[in-house]
């Protein structure tokens, strides 16, 4: 799944040792977003290879952020959805709300 092998036994909704990226496209007219690996995002084109490893930090350093204020308020923070983009003078911004219900596929008490 994304380019990731899971450990066998790993239940479902259990937490990853590690946290993990997992893009998807934008999809058109109401299809389903495509899953990808971070290894197409850099080979389809869709991001250079720099700026995509920005973005991986910066997704992986918002969600570490967000997984401790979750667990002061005694909540599980799960899968969430980060979208970014370049703004006119090529600087990374994040492009939407983050860690809201709509954003997260899943917060729930620990």
């Amino acid at each position: 799944m994304y380019g990731h092998r899971f450990a066998d036994g790993l239940a479902a909704h259990s937490s990853l040792p590690e946290p993990i990226i997992t893009p998807t496209t934008k999809a058109q007219n109401g299809a389903h977003d495509e899953p990808l690996s971070c290894a197409q995002v850099v080979q389809r084109g869709l991001v250079d290879e720099a700026p995509w490893r920005a973005v991986c930090a910066a997704a992986l350093a918002l969600f570490s952020r967000g997984r401790e204020v979750a667990a002061a308020a005694g909540l599980a923070l799960a899968d969430p959805k980060y979208e970014c983009g370049v703004d006119g003078d090529g600087r990374l911004v994040l492009r939407d709300e983050m860690h809201t219900p709509d954003a997260s596929r899943k917060l729930a008490a620990a």
